[in-house]
């Protein structure tokens, strides 16, 4: 090769590996950026992840409160229903033997009902004999009373006997 050729090669060469470095570097340039984006990302990432972390960690303690609370709750209201449940029985007990005693007062009276009814139809029974008792002898004084005065014989003493008897 002659020497004018050489020169005129070189810069070539020199041009191309000039272009191609300054087209690596542009590469690596941009990657560069890149990274450093993805490292601004992974550093914004990593402060939500904390952040998240935290949160989560507050979270699953308030979780753990609550289930404590709501065990109490339950227990309460175990004992409340419990208490009031030997309330409602004890009421209930209390009713049913103020009904057994209301029923046992009932048939009382009843029986003691039948009974006075029993006495006061014998007491009627009783009146009315008085009465007819009473009328027949009024009846039997009336009838004799006019035959004695006819007669006119008769002494009181003798009559009041006669009605003795």
């Amino acid at each position: 090769r002659p020497a004018a050729e050489r020169p005129q090669a070189q810069p070539t060469r020199h041009s191309d590996a000039l272009a191609k470095a300054q087209e690596r570097f542009a590469a690596a340039e941009a990657e560069l950026k890149a990274l450093r984006g993805v490292e601004d990302e992974l550093g914004r990432l990593q402060v939500e992840n904390d952040h998240l972390r935290t949160t989560n960690g507050r979270l699953v303690n308030a979780e753990r409160g609550l289930e404590k609370v709501i065990a109490c709750l339950q227990s309460q209201q175990r004992v409340l229903l419990e208490g009031d449940l030997a309330a409602a029985r004890q009421r209930a007990e209390a009713a049913e033997q103020r009904l057994v005693e209301s029923d046992i007062q009932r048939e009382n009276l009843a029986q003691r009902l039948a009974r006075t009814q029993a006495e006061l139809e014998a007491e009627k029974v009783k009146v009315a004999m008085l009465h007819r008792s009473v009328e027949a002898k009024a009846k039997a004084k009336v009838k004799r009373a006019p035959g004695s005065k006819r007669a006119g014989t008769a002494s009181p003493g003798r009559g009041r006997s006669a009605n003795r008897r």
